[in-house]
């Protein structure tokens, strides 16, 4: 560079024939000025150079860009106007900087499975783009370096790790809690799909902590569910609640995109509640079983009972509470009267006949709810039977 300007300065000195006869200094000194005024702008020059040389030996991809910037601004560099060339030389060791950084990316993107769709499809846009100067930004000519394909992989290493700290959050719940978990995280993926494709799955990724989060209410359910099979009371209604609720809802378990399902939780902390409040009637329903007679129509209930709905269990705690009641009663009435009886003695003896009279009067009665109990019983399946019959096409022979 400094060798071009002195050449043009000795041509110029050359082209003036009186310039060693002439006394006058000004052409002269106008010399010496271009040589000076060169020797600073060729050390400018020179740095210039090295980061040129620089950006090659640190990543050697850019040697075509490098000799490409002579190429294309050689014209301007014979006239001295060459700030451009200066420009690319200088961002090209720039663009070898960030191309390593892409470079880093890229090595870390390899283990980002969940972005290799987005990836394609974002290089697939870059290499369709017919804009070179969106392409190639405004060094079109000369470096020709594709911001659009090296920013989208960076840009895709930080969603890619964001859905593997999600995937890990999921997969620990599936593992703590595979029974309530682990369902709604195999349906999400294709829950999520539409999504995915439009890169819009972020719901996706909250959704990942929200069913880590759950885990603690679901053990703390199933803890309760156990409490409720172990009291065995409660078992068998609790295990055709939830049975009729999987059977209305078949998205019970969800799919992350849809809200949590509280119907389940609800019918086990329902009947793990029950649990307690059976604990209160069970001694009474002990106490009426030991005296026989209070025990009778509370087992009646119990063994013909078919669906065990709230409305019977209801039914059934009202016949303990009521059973126990009257025979608190009857233990109160029989300890007054049967000391007057027995002081008296000769009143002994019709008191026990009026027993023996009243215990087979209740035994009768229960006969005749038994028979009436099994008479509406066959009603109602010859009932069933006809409709059945009704309901059913006839052949024609």
């Amino acid at each position: 560079m400094i060798c071009n300007m002195f050449a043009k300065a000795w041509k110029e000195a050359y082209q003036k024939p009186d310039y060693v006869i002439n006394t006058d200094l000004e052409f002269n000194n106008k010399y010496r000025l271009i040589g000076l005024k060169s020797f600073w702008v060729g050390l400018f020059d020179l740095l210039i150079l090295l980061c040129g040389v620089l950006s090659v030996l640190i990543m050697p991809f850019r040697l075509a860009a490098f000799v490409r910037c002579f190429h294309v601004h050689w014209e301007s560099y014979l006239k001295d106007h060459y700030s451009q060339l200066r420009e690319a030389l200088v961002m090209n060791l720039l663009l070898a900087c960030y191309e390593w950084i892409a470079i880093l990316h890229v090595i870390v993107l390899v283990f980002m499975w969940t972005r290799y769709y987005h990836v394609y499809a974002g290089f697939i846009i870059a290499i369709n783009e017919k804009d070179q100067v969106a392409k190639y930004g405004s060094y079109v000519d000369d470096l020709k370096f594709n911001f659009i394909v090296r920013a989208d992989l960076i840009y895709n290493v930080y969603p890619g790790l964001f859905d593997w700290i999600s995937i890990l959050a999921a997969l620990l719940a599936a593992i703590l809690c595979p029974i309530t978990r682990l369902i709604p995280f195999v349906r999400s993926f294709s829950a999520y799909h539409e999504k995915y494709l439009k890169d819009e799955y972020a719901e996706w990724r909250s959704a990942c902590f929200v069913s880590l989060s759950l885990v603690v209410l679901d053990w703390l359910t199933l803890l309760a569910g156990v409490i409720a099979i172990c009291s065995l009371i409660r078992a068998i209604p609790m295990i055709q609640d939830v049975r009729r609720y999987i059977e209305k809802s078949p998205d019970a378990f969800g799919n992350f995109r849809s809200d949590p399902d509280w119907g389940l939780r609800k019918i086990v902390w329902r009947h793990c509640g029950f649990v307690f409040v059976d604990i209160i009637f069970v001694p009474m329903f002990l106490v009426c079983l030991c005296s026989v007679y209070r025990g009778i129509e509370i087992v009646y209930l119990i063994i013909h009972t078919t669906q065990w709905t709230e409305t019977r269990m209801n039914v059934i705690r009202k016949c303990i509470f009521f059973n126990f009641l009257n025979l608190i009663i009857d233990v109160v009435f029989f300890a007054v009267f049967l000391i007057p009886v027995v002081a008296t003695m000769y009143r002994l003896g019709p008191w026990c006949l009026q027993v023996r009279h009243s215990w087979r009067v209740f035994f009768y009665q229960q006969q005749l709810l038994l028979a009436d109990a099994k008479a509406e019983q066959q009603q109602q399946q010859q009932q069933q039977q006809q409709q059945q019959q009704k309901s059913t096409p006839r052949r024609h022979h």
